[in-house]
């Protein structure tokens, strides 16, 4: 496990002891994108990261996160949106209620 301290606009570092799940970009855009991070969290579940990166003079970069215990949580916090859905895949997300890989019974 690693410790992170991620920037949260307008409010306090959030800190905790867990791993990166899965990361996900719009990089390919060149002068602002959006990146979305899932960490596994030693105490609370989960954790969203979303930060809004600009190069624009005169911007700043946002940032913000969230700690979440389910997959209800993360949804409410990182929406529906593609990238969202691409974060969720590469974390092992296959259904719309639970998390984890898919198993058949």
């Amino acid at each position: 496990m690693t410790h992170y301290t991620l920037k949260r606009d307008r409010d306090r570092p959030l800190t905790f002891e867990g791993d990166l799940l899965a990361g996900v970009s719009t990089r390919h855009r060149r002068d602002r994108w959006t990146e979305l991070r899932l960490y596994t969290a030693r105490d609370s579940g989960y954790v969203c990261e979303q930060v809004g990166r600009t190069r624009v003079e005169g911007e700043m970069d946002r940032s913000r996160a969230w700690p979440c215990r389910d997959f209800a949580e993360i949804r409410e916090a990182l929406g529906d949106g593609p990238l969202a859905r691409q974060l969720y895949l590469e974390a092992g997300f296959y259904g719309a209620d639970r998390v984890g890989p898919e198993t058949t019974e």
